[in-house]
């Protein structure tokens, strides 16, 4: 098998840019909400207050469930040593 090696450098510039699609759709999701304010009022008599603690809200689990998703993360990375995750996040990991 001739098969072409990443070095460290091209990992961490690909795991750099996933990364960076990965927060901008997300983000842009988060902001996007903002649209939906008035229709959504309008539609079911709410206020602002009732949509500004749902976002409250998700945005407090969204935190939390980053940190144990990233600590899964974490550990799917030591177990498989040789699996697609690993070979991006391995080099920016241990070197």
């Amino acid at each position: 098998m001739n098969q072409k090696e990443h070095t460290p450098i091209q990992a961490s510039w690909f795991l750099i840019a996933m990364a960076c699609l990965l927060l901008l759709l997300s983000f842009g999701y988060q902001s996007c909400f903002g649209l939906f304010v008035k229709p959504i009022t309008d539609a079911h008599g709410w206020g602002h207050e009732v949509i500004s603690m749902a976002l409250a809200i998700q945005n407090l689990f969204w935190g939390v469930v980053a940190a144990f998703a990233g600590g899964l993360w974490q550990i799917a990375l030591v177990m498989s040593r040789s699996s697609w995750p690993a070979r991006f996040s391995m080099p920016l990991a241990w070197g």
